[in-house]
């Protein structure tokens, strides 16, 4: 039991005569506040023995002859349970809710009786929409004590208190339920969606069609002046050679009486010819300047 003294003895016979040692098994201090004897004694004495002196404590008998002899001795110390309230010993609740007390003990042995009360009244004798559970853990010496309430009600709020009992003692711990406001309900707001709009790349696509009829319409425009301008550089080039070919038939049929008048003609067929001839040079720039500003526009668009 936790606080009292405890004596530990292990015989070792040999020749020549062992000599004994003590060792925990977890490798901790031994806690020798007022040893008997030594550690390297046959006895071993704990004074005031508390829980964290429980465990398994080796002997070790060894004389210089090997192998060396050990034997385990298990301690075990008897505690009156510890209680802790959780989450606190303050806790709210929200009405026409559920809520769970909870009370974490440790003893050895474990607890065995655990208890709830409300107003210093078993909870038992109260209502049947308390549920009060007693959970062990596997492989511990913890136990939590439980207490459930189905839909809480005004009158439910108040002083509670949990107690936890084994062969060494009991204790006690108390939790004081209030009243609370239910949390505000959240509010979402809504981001506008970046999502394209339905047709848009159908839109897209229209547009890219329409710049390509566009631009297919411009090449057959391109062609045919092209074309046009082929006809006229052919009819300028015809005309020059027939104006040429007149004006050396006149030289050679007419008289000399009449030089100056086939002179005059022959000059003013020439200024007509140059004046066609730049007339057909600006359309063609005309056509070009055009053609470069709707390509331009295509590009933008």
């Amino acid at each position: 039991m936790e606080g009292a003294n405890v004596t530990m003895e292990c015989e070792a016979r040999g020749l020549p005569t062992p000599n004994i040692t003590w060792r925990r098994d977890d490798d901790k201090k031994l806690s020798l506040a007022r040893p008997a004897v030594s550690a390297g004694g046959k006895r071993i004495e704990l004074y005031n023995v508390q829980r964290m002196d429980a465990g398994s404590y080796n002997c070790i008998a060894s004389n210089r002859v090997p192998p060396p002899r050990s034997r385990s001795i298990m301690l075990r110390v008897q505690y009156s349970p510890s209680i802790m309230p959780s989450p606190s010993p303050l806790q709210g609740v929200v009405l026409d809710r559920n809520v769970t007390m909870k009370c974490h003990t440790e003893a050895y042995p474990a607890v065995t009786d655990g208890q709830w009360f409300k107003d210093n009244i078993a909870i038992g004798d109260i209502t049947d929409r308390y549920l009060p559970i007693i959970r062990p853990r596997s492989g511990s010496t913890a136990v939590t004590l439980e207490l459930f309430i189905i839909n809480v009600r005004k009158e439910d709020t108040g002083e509670y208190s949990c107690k936890a009992s084994n062969i060494v003692g009991s204790v006690e711990a108390r939790i004081d339920i209030d009243e609370v406001l239910p949390p505000p309900p959240t509010t979402t707001t809504e981001l506008p969606s970046t999502a394209p709009k339905a047709g848009g790349t159908k839109g897209r696509e229209h547009r890219k069609d329409r710049n390509k009829d566009r631009k297919g319409d411009n090449e057959d425009v391109d062609s045919e002046d092209m074309v046009q301008n082929t006809d006229l550089f052919s009819s300028i080039s015809q005309d020059g050679r027939t104006a040429k070919d007149d004006a050396s038939a006149n030289d050679q049929t007419k008289t000399p009486i009449h030089v100056n008048e086939s002179k005059d003609k022959a000059t003013v067929g020439n200024k007509a010819s140059f004046a066609h001839r730049c007339s057909v040079v600006l359309r063609l720039f005309c056509c070009a300047v055009i053609v470069f500003l709707s390509s331009l526009w295509d590009e933008l668009t």
